[in-house]
């Protein structure tokens, strides 16, 4: 008897060989989310089971060996995940994936067939594939007579989900492939059901649906492939819901904490969700049983009055306008259901931030910069050895009020202040989450994790990437280690 295994695959080549060919340095920022998703609490991969093959590793001899053995080896309760973003090409109407030093001069000997991977997830005694593949062309993977198109696919099988018909290009930006963004953003949480439970055909309902919004008709239309679908509804992934934060915390004293679990921030408040999805494009909303009085009536004020407000939830941010307010009672309580629109902010200005050049050695980019607030934000770090005889009131503004901010000026501390008073650790969490992008200080959180010792927060640990200002220059990465001062 075997024990069920969940593996992943995930390529990404962003640096081809071939002048045909340009770079797409952004595939490497989607298979990094991807891969940090897949490990996410609560997450049925370890670390040892996920491979990945970026850079000169993916060439074709590597990654069709390590393609063959991936597939052939996987026993029939297996749970195998492959994604692959980077080039794909078609040539006599063959569709072939495009390692790093793919040429269309060599086709054959130079690329992978789409055919041959497909052939590959058919021939496998795996329980369970799904398969996304962020490239042009990549709908030719699929055979026309296995599309689906409506329907609800169920319990173990062989899924493919393609970025893009076979004839079609899938496109780039904003530092993902549009649909690898679309798919971190279902996996973050945007397609998951009541219970948390994010299956495969939400998820390519959710991509779907937002790659129609995003491009005219007939620009970018995912495929959905299957065969011998049976049973329950594939399950993905899994978040976190309120009931199950209430008997996590209930059966076991916390740890380690690395979600933002049910709990939300907006405005003055902070509380728990009971639901949370994005109806369209930059328009959301926000379920809770049974809110708390303070809770009911910050909303109420914000309905009336309209005003703009930080809002933070899982790992992102936004400044957010309350659209309607509807409160209902039944047998259970009451449920107010909040609709909220995005509102375009400051820190999501195309304006670069500002650098410093003081003279007498005390100059900083404006990444550095950055480093510094995420530090005084999270510890209230002032140890900058540049900075021990500061007096510079320009620099202090750069770091304290940010030009880039949506909401100003920098709060020092944050974490240590509310630990002090008594908020919740997740709420700590996504409250840090906004301040650190609404600031300006980063575009998006990798990690944001915290060592709980006694009910207290120890350490943090911090990864988040700044804003990427031109095309072929990765987004600068800020890493930070340190304890909470006591």
């Amino acid at each position: 008897m075997f024990l069920i295994a969940h593996k992943a695959f995930l390529v990404a080549v962003d640096n081809n060989i071939s002048p045909s060919f340009p770079d797409l340095p952004n595939t490497m920022n989607d298979v990094r989310e991807v891969k940090r998703l897949l490990m996410e609490t609560p997450s049925y991969f370890r670390i040892t089971d996920v491979q990945e093959f970026t850079g000169t590793i993916s060439r074709k001899a590597i990654i069709a060996a390590a393609l063959k053995e991936f597939f052939e080896s996987a026993t029939n309760e297996d749970v195998l995940f492959l994604f692959w973003a980077g080039h794909g090409y078609l040539h006599q109407g063959e569709g072939y994936l495009v390692p790093v030093e793919g040429e269309p001069q060599k086709t054959d000997e130079s690329m992978i067939k789409m055919a041959d991977v497909k052939s590959l997830i058919d021939n496998s005694n795996a329980k369970v594939i799904i398969s996304f593949f962020d490239t042009c062309h990549s709908g030719s993977i699929a055979r026309s007579q296995d599309i689906l198109r409506g329907l609800t696919l169920t319990g173990s099988g062989k899924i493919i989900i393609a970025a893009c018909q076979s004839h079609q290009s899938a496109y780039d930006r904003n530092g993902h492939g549009a649909f690898t963004d679309y798919l971190i953003q279902g996996l973050s949480g945007m397609a998951a059901n009541s219970n948390g439970i994010i299956d495969v055909y939400n998820l390519y309902s959710f991509i779907s649906t937002k790659l129609s919004n995003e491009f005219q008709p007939g620009v970018q239309v995912p495929v959905l492939s299957s065969s011998t679908v049976t049973g329950q509804p594939i399950e993905i992934r899994r978040i976190l819901t309120r009931v199950d934060e209430k008997q996590s915390a209930e059966l076991s004293p916390e740890t380690h904490v690395d979600n933002s679990g049910m709990s939300y921030w907006i405005g003055n408040i902070s509380s728990e969700f009971d639901n949370f999805s994005e109806v369209r494009s930059g328009e959301y909303k926000l379920t809770m049983s049974n809110p708390p009085s303070e809770v009911e009536n910050e909303f109420r004020k914000l309905n009336e009055q309209k005003n703009t407000v930080g809002f933070a939830v899982r790992n992102q941010a936004c400044l957010v306008r309350v659209v309607n307010l509807n409160i209902t009672s039944g047998s259970s309580g009451e449920k107010m259901e909040v609709e909220l629109h995005k509102v375009e902010g400051n820190h999501e200005s195309a304006m670069m931030d500002m650098a410093y050049g003081g003279g007498h050695s005390r100059t900083f980019s404006a990444d550095e910069i950055a480093t510094i607030r995420a530090n005084r934000i999270l510890f209230g770090d002032h140890r900058e050895e540049r900075l021990s005889s500061i007096g510079d009131k320009l620099l202090e503004s750069l770091i304290s009020n940010p030009t880039n901010a949506s909401i100003k000026p920098v709060i020092e501390n944050l974490i240590a202040n509310l630990q002090n008073q008594q908020y919740k650790l997740t709420r700590i969490r996504v409250i840090a989450v906004g301040h650190l992008i609404l600031t300006g200080t980063v575009e998006r959180i990798e990690k944001l994790s915290f060592q709980v010792t006694e009910g207290t927060i120890s350490d943090v640990t911090f990864i988040g990437y700044r804003k990427k200002y031109y095309s072929n220059v990765d987004p600068y990465r800020i890493e930070i280690n340190g304890k909470v001062p006591e």
